[in-house]
């Protein structure tokens, strides 16, 4: 009976609040994608490379691009070598094997 009591107490003192809460928020998938800052700046990954080629992070650079700000300096067998003016990184499409 107190339960009862409760529940009525309750619907009438908080009415106006639960019938806010029932009403669903969406965003719309367009406001969602902007939300992303396209200046995020992914680790460079070199998934393959096909006649001198070389697909980073799932689009396809050819020698002297520019890869963020990179330069692609060189593609070889299985890597690429990326130079700034303050570094060079060389991606490997799998890990170099160590000499013995």
């Amino acid at each position: 009976m107190i339960r009862y009591l409760f529940a009525i107490f309750f619907t009438l003192a908080y009415g106006n609040d639960l019938q806010t809460l029932k009403t669903p928020i969406s965003i719309p998938k367009q406001n969602i994608f902007n939300i992303f800052s396209p200046f995020i700046i992914q680790k460079p990954k070199l998934e393959i490379i096909i006649n001198q080629r070389a697909k980073i992070n799932g689009k396809w650079y050819k020698l002297h691009q520019k890869f963020l700000e990179y330069s692609i300096n060189e593609i070889g067998k299985n890597f690429v070598v990326l130079e700034n003016s303050h570094q060079t990184l060389t991606l490997y499409t799998h890990p170099p094997k160590e000499q013995k």
